[in-house]
């Protein structure tokens, strides 16, 4: 039988994510020619659907009757529509308890989105399967063997749920809104977080009644969360997350820290990548060493599985710049500010939503938030700022060159920008943001004063503590600086901090992804010849769908349109190949902007140039 409807894309998102708190199934499907056949034009379609599930008259629809999804189908809906109804119901006829869905044109014709609640990944996912395999037979008039596969759905249904007794204990647990995490797809659950998880294994306690196992886990009152802070944004999450997971640290805590660098427990690097999804947050918040979690929470994770985690303390967002737009239906900058808006949503009423007073998102976030607001910024003066503060609002801001922590008519000094290391004397503006972030998630983290100080001090722009942000190496009489910077916003921001360096010329050594736009990657090439003296072109490892050497083409082609000069304009698509050359083209007093992929293997290779030239 010819497939009417292509499957383009699919999701599970089982945390917390942009269309729902609850866990989803989120598909993109192409219709095809069904897009000029809603249900009311294909004969007879509509009286076979109901008399396959007759269940489907309970489902209310956007009408809020019973009937209402029966008679959006007689006036005419298309199948993604139909899809989302009938995955629900499938769901419920083999016991799940589900209700939310919608579905929403893709802005490509014939293409939706369909999304779902779900309680089980797995049943969630055939459920969907088998809607669109109806549907399309009863399409084409073909018959289906709609009660064996129902009876399929059941049977991996009863496989995948928990057991009868443990969603007894899950629920009682979550009636006392202790934190529940199951652990792969076994019958064990852990219960609680960090050093206050308890794991909970039906064989050894099953013939306890569900509160009273929870009273023996978790007596009347006993805490069942630690500390949980999220940091998102497009540009200083690392460091931000990095800052005040060293202020927790300084402070007594034992910190877990998710970040774009790996995942660290208590200051060791237990695994390296960019662990910033959900299942890195998870890995975090049940590891039993662990008193307090910082998690940087990246966009991608959020769109691929939503959320790692339920509730937090703190939501830091940074700042909201183009980057990563196109991509898996966000558009604008205001479809990215949604996504990340996920984390704002879910901070606890009497928690902390740490927002940037300059960012011009800011009003999106806080329309989000249903929690306290801190506002940070580097200007005391700015309207918003000002308001927020003199009606007794939380805000972190800069003063005197010192940073200061403002609520009503009372300050605090926190220190001066000099005894803060990375913010270079106050030259390097976006690290004095990152640092006010940081200090007003400590401060509503009611975190010790003397500890925040400290830790300021002691966190240093080092390959150790900040690797590939803003990492000084003196090679050979000139200055190499590694950078992570790889959007225009972040570019942008560095070339400002080299133009209060001391220094006789300034090359860069520039890339952007390959999964950005094409105006982002012209972006980024245009501030660079603004910016630098000398420019090394090079493409990241993965060319991320793009043929080799053709970023480079689009940033050289963006240069000297914008009249830089062709001589010295260099092509190196290998990274390494690329740091090498702008080693041999710099020269005493100068400095060597290096934008990295990979930082460990940037910092390994000058370490070795180093030694090399020592030897000599």
């Amino acid at each position: 039988m010819t497939r009417n409807i292509q499957v383009l894309d699919r999701v599970a998102l089982m945390g917390p994510n942009l269309h729902s708190h609850q866990p989803c199934i989120k598909w993109k499907i192409d219709i095809g020619a069904l897009e000029e056949r809603p249900s009311n034009v294909i004969p007879g379609f509509v009286d076979r659907l109901m008399a396959v599930i007759p269940s489907l008259i309970e489902h209310r629809c956007s009408e809020g009757v019973r009937g209402g999804f029966k008679t959006r189908l007689d006036l005419g809906t298309w199948m993604g529509h139909v899809m989302e109804h009938v995955a629900l119901e499938l769901q419920n006829l083999v016991g799940s308890r589900v209700g939310f869905g919608r579905a929403r044109s893709a802005r490509e014709h014939g293409v939706y989105y369909v999304i779902y609640q779900c309680e089980e990944r797995e049943t969630g996912i055939a459920a969907g399967e088998l809607a669109l395999d109806l549907i399309e037979h009863l399409v084409e008039e073909k018959d289906f063997p709609f009660v064996e596969k129902l009876a399929e759905l059941r049977a991996l249904h009863e496989k995948c749920v928990l057991d009868p007794w443990t969603q007894e204990v899950v629920a009682a647990a979550k009636k006392r809104r202790i934190p529940v995490l199951r652990i792969d797809e076994s019958d064990q659950v852990l219960l609680g977080q960090g050093e206050l998880a308890k794991r909970l294994e039906s064989a050894t306690v099953s013939t306890y009644s569900a509160d009273e196992v929870i009273e023996m886990l978790f007596p009347s009152g006993a805490p069942s969360r630690i500390p949980v802070v999220t940091v998102t944004g497009t540009n200083g999450k690392t460091t931000t997350a990095r800052l005040l997971g060293h202020i927790a640290h300084v402070a007594g805590y034992h910190v877990g820290l998710a970040t774009t660098d790996g995942i660290y427990i208590r200051n060791n690097n237990t695994l390296k990548g960019d662990l910033t999804g959900p299942q890195s947050a998870a890995t975090v918040l049940q590891d039993s060493a662990v008193n307090f979690a910082v998690l940087e929470t990246a966009r991608g994770g959020i769109l691929r599985a939503g959320l790692g985690y339920d509730w937090s303390d703190v939501a830091i967002v940074t700042n909201i710049a183009e980057d990563h737009l196109g991509l898996r239906g966000v558009n604008t900058i205001e479809d990215l500010a949604r996504v990340k808006a996920v984390t704002v949503e879910r901070v606890f009423p009497s928690g902390y939503a740490v927002l940037n007073a300059e960012d011009a998102m800011t009003p999106l976030f806080r329309e989000h938030a249903d929690c306290n607001i801190a506002l940070f910024g580097l200007d005391p003066a700015s309207e918003d700022f000002r308001a927020h503060v003199d009606s007794g609002g939380l805000g972190v801001t800069v003063e005197d060159d010192a940073i200061v922590v403002c609520q009503g008519d009372a300050r605090t000094s926190i220190a001066t920008l000099g005894e803060v290391p990375i913010t270079f004397e106050g030259r390097a503006k976006f690290n004095v943001a990152n640092v006010l972030a940081a200090v007003a998630a400590a401060w509503a983290m009611r975190l010790r004063i003397d500890s925040i100080r400290s830790a300021l001090r002691t966190f240093v722009p080092s390959v150790d503590q900040t690797p590939g942000r803003t990492n000084f190496i003196e090679f050979d009489g000139f200055t190499v600086v590694i950078d992570y910077a790889h959007n225009p916003h972040g570019v942008s921001a560095m070339a400002d901090f080299v133009r209060t360096l001391d220094r006789k010329r300034s090359v860069a050594t520039i890339a952007v992804p390959g999964d950005r736009r094409d105006e982002d990657i012209e972006a980024v090439a245009t501030i660079a010849a603004s910016a630098f003296d000398e420019v090394i072109l090079r493409e990241d490892y993965h060319p991320r769908g793009r043929k080799r050497g053709e970023v480079a083409a689009i940033m050289h082609a963006a240069m000297l349109h914008a009249g830089f000069d062709e001589s010295l304009i260099h092509v190196c698509t290998d990274e390494l190949g690329a740091l090498e050359l702008g080693l041999q083209i710099c020269r005493e007093g100068d400095l060597l902007l290096y934008f990295a992929d990979k930082v460990d293997e940037a910092t390994e290779f000058l370490e070795r140039k180093r030694m090399e030239k020592a030897g000599k």
